[in-house]
This record gives C-alpha cells, sequence and structure tokens, in this order.
C-alpha cells in the first residue's frame, strides 16, 4: 500500500487507533523510506501480530474454499485503517491492490465496491475478499 500525505507517526497512530477494534492484533510493516523530500509517502504492508486475532484475512484455495489464516490484515481491518488515515488528512492520497483513493471524498465512493472484489486465479469463483475473515462482529458501517 502506498499512502501519501501522513508522516511515518500519523500512519502508526491510524494503525493504533483502527487496531482498537482488533484487540491490537494490527502492525504495520515493512516500512518503506520516504518517498518523497517531506516526508508524507510510505509504501508498507498492513498485517496482523497474531493470525489466530480478529482481522486476519484467509487465504483461499485453488477450488475457491478458504484456506488458511494469513498474515495479512484482512478488508474490514484495512477500511477501519484508511478511514483513521482519512480522518488524520482528508486529503490523503492512497494506492492499494484493489483502488486508488485521492482523498477522503472518493474513498467513501469507491469503498462500497471494493467488497466484492476478486483478487487471485482460481479454478473456480472465490469468495469476495470482504468475506475472506471472521470479522462477522466487527460490521461498524
Amino acid at each position: 500500500m502506498l499512502v501519501r500525505g501522513l508522516q511515518e507517526g500519523e500512519l502508526v497512530l491510524a494503525c493504533m487507533r483502527a487496531g482498537e477494534l482488533y484487540n491490537y492484533n494490527l502492525q504495520i510493516a515493512n516500512v518503506s523510506d520516504p518517498k518523497n523530500k517531506e516526508c508524507t509517502a510510505f509504501t508498507f504492508i498492513l498485517r496482523v501480530k497474531s493470525t489466530r486475532g480478529p482481522g486476519t484475512k484467509w487465504s483461499v484455495d485453488t477450488f475457491g474454499y478458504r484456506g488458511r489464516r494469513t498474515i495479512f490484515a484482512c478488508w474490514h481491518a484495512h477500511r477501519d485503517f484508511l478511514r483513521e488515515v482519512f480522518a488524520i488528512n482528508p486529503n490523503a492520497y492512497v494506492r492499494t491492490d484493489i483502488a486508488v483513493y485521492k482523498g477522503e471524498q472518493d474513498f467513501k465512493l469507491k469503498l462500497p465496491g471494493t467488497y466484492y472484489s476478486l483478487l487471485g486465479l482460481h479454478r473456480v469463483l472465490p469468495p469476495p475478499i470482504g468475506k475472506r475473515c471472521n470479522c462477522k462482529e466487527i460490521e461498524n458501517e
């Protein structure tokens, strides 16, 4: 993920705030060196500390069935993290594998459609990315 418009400490703050909903199971990993002179652009991965905790993304096997728990954060955790990013800077720019968000309004407009994104190659239609976790109780829309 690439975020422009926040300093590294603000990214950590956004992660901590979103992490409250997931028993503090979220973390930012593989943070790059700043991508600009202002030190407000970074690439990183949103991960979970424990694959047994909330916010864990499930892999999908070749046949489209739910596979193993991964170290990556699920769609819901990304959503809540990005809400915190845009709460800190409503004009932030974010690029993920699923979408590009140019500010908070663009995020609110595009977010619902990302729930049903299909990532990866499978022999059968995989479940939408928004259903590849156990976050039924964390639906704070």
